[in-house]
């Protein structure tokens, strides 16, 4: 269950999603625009800062975020909001990359001195 708040932001996002491709709303098609840039933005910064990626002990687990971003862009493509499932597409690859740095910076042991 404590793993479940680091999800709520991002559950929030999909249920906002789904809303913005089945009504059509002006302002949910904004928000959706406006967390999709602003994590977009963080997420390169991230990579591009080159510090080693630190998850939580409770944190969820990848593929949560995985079935978020594959949801989340389902969604959008149904709802024939191609730019925004365009972007959650690029999210998702990002969030798969910087996972996986993350890995590599688990594995890689510094050196003995």
């Amino acid at each position: 269950m404590r793993s479940l708040r680091h999800l709520v932001l991002d559950l929030l996002a999909v249920v906002l999603i789904a809303y913005a491709a089945f009504s059509h709303a002006s302002w949910a098609y904004g928000a959706v625009g406006l967390y999709t840039g602003f994590v977009l933005l963080l997420k390169i910064a991230a990579i591009l800062s080159k510090l080693p990626a630190k998850r939580p002990d409770d944190a969820p687990p990848e593929g949560a975020y995985h079935a978020l971003y594959a949801i989340g862009t389902v969604l959008l493509l149904v709802g024939q909001l191609y730019g925004l499932a365009a972007g959650w597409a690029i999210l998702w690859v990002v969030d798969w990359y910087s996972a996986r740095r993350g890995e590599t910076a688990k594995t890689i042991k510094p050196p003995r001195q």
